[in-house]
């Protein structure tokens, strides 16, 4: 929206309105002082006084008129325009919207497929890890090997993969991305924000379960050492 030049000229009438306001009751004043000190004065002199002060007071009323007017004037257009402006960005948001569930509903295919990818590899990612640990943990037993801290090792992949498991659902329960939805956008959003959570979740079981077969390793060179 365009901005309205300052209005200065409301501003000089308004000084000048002050102006006159100040002066003239105070040259009145000052020559019915004169009159009552000097009672010689002749009545032509008073006459001359309140002639000038009803032209002083004639003119005053004139530019306040012309003031308030012009003001009216200001403060009519400026609404006129902030109202255009504001029905303008209406019919703008509304365009935007409307084009961006056009290509929101060419892509929505494509975008829930790949959101359906996303989840099958977060599944398969975690069942493997699963599939892992379960290995190592067999492996430990037929061996028969000892780590110290075992039963502490085991119990971080437990509460790790309960971790990644909720984190995992989580992920899985965010509904395909709808373009008549109120929300298409915090949809996409919400399954980001979880698919990432899930990220870090699966990536603690995973190492927890790397911190097993460490362990596990360890324990089978210690053992092979002792055999020989």
């Amino acid at each position: 929206m365009k901005h309205l030049p300052k209005q200065t000229f409301p501003r000089a009438i308004i000084a000048s309105v002050v102006l006159a306001c100040i002066i003239v009751p105070t040259v009145a004043f000052a020559r019915d002082g004169d009159s009552t000190t000097n009672n010689t004065s002749d009545d032509s002199s008073s006459t001359v006084s309140d002639d000038k002060v009803t032209v002083s007071t004639a003119v005053t009323d004139k530019k306040s008129h012309a003031e308030a007017e012009l003001r009216d004037k200001v403060e009519a257009k400026t609404a006129e325009l902030r109202q255009k402006s504001e029905e303008q960005e209406t019919e703008l948001r509304q365009k935007l919207d409307d084009k961006k569930k056009q290509i929101c509903e060419k892509q929505q295919s494509s975008i829930n497929t790949v959101m359906d990818n996303m989840d099958k590899r977060r599944q398969n990612a975690f069942e493997h890890i699963s599939k892992v640990s379960d290995a190592v943990q067999a492996f430990y037993v037929k061996k028969q090997l000892h780590v110290d801290n075992y039963n502490d090792l085991i119990a971080a992949i437990a509460t790790a993969k309960a971790a990644a498991d909720s984190a995992m659902k989580g992920q899985l329960s965010v509904p395909q991305l709808d373009c008549t939805s109120d929300h298409p956008r915090v949809d996409v959003q919400t399954f980001k924000d979880k698919r990432k959570a899930s990220i870090n979740a699966n990536g603690a079981y995973r190492d927890a379960v790397k911190n097993l077969i460490t362990a596990v390793k360890a324990a089978l060179k210690t053992d092979k050492g002792d055999a020989s």
